[in-house]
């Protein structure tokens, strides 16, 4: 509950921000992926157990909002950077976004496994455009770039390790529970 209420705190500043800034759309960016990790949280919290959505509805936005989030991330980087979004980037984020009405509509819950490895195959050539950015942005001294890339390095191991343990994840009989790093 408190990272949540954290980053919507943080998701909420920055929309206010772009809204008093429209030039600022990293703020408007970074606004929309807190707030989407916000929700994303909320899917796998005993808040969501507790609701009155079901079962399916739940894993579908689940998956939903983990392509929202892979979406944004790199359009907040590079508006971050100033740096054109790469062709390869912009594919990537075109068939992710193509993929939320495919999951949405599919009529059993566990076909969303198969957009979702799609996606995932997907974060190897984002990581790697990411990283061109990110060497542009040195290059280029930009303020908090440096600051900024150790940061955004931390997040991505993170992420990377998470979708890998999905693959090789250890069954539990007495909990379900993901074994990611972002259940830290």
């Amino acid at each position: 509950l408190g990272i949540m209420m954290a980053l919507l705190m943080v998701g909420l500043i920055h929309l206010i921000h772009f809204a008093f800034n429209r030039r600022l759309l990293d703020s408007l960016s970074f606004g929309v992926f807190s707030l989407l990790w916000v929700a994303y949280i909320w899917t796998y919290s005993g808040f969501a157990a507790e609701s009155a959505c079901s079962l399916n509805f739940k894993f579908k936005m689940n998956v939903v909002l983990f392509f929202g989030i892979f979406a944004i991330f790199p359009i907040f980087i590079t508006q971050f950077f100033n740096q054109k979004l790469p062709w390869v980037l912009k594919t990537i984020i075109v068939l992710t976004l193509l993929c939320i009405p495919v999951v949405m509509f599919l009529p059993e819950p566990g076909m969303a496994y198969l957009p979702l490895e799609l996606v995932e195959l997907m974060t190897i050539p984002s990581i790697i455009s990411i990283f061109w950015i990110f060497r542009q942005a040195i290059t280029e001294e930009k303020p908090y770039a440096k600051l900024m890339v150790w940061v955004l390095m931390v997040y991505i191991v993170f992420g990377s390790a998470d979708i890998w343990l999905d693959y090789f994840q250890v069954v539990n009989d007495k909990s379900s529970h993901l074994l990611g790093p972002w259940a830290l």
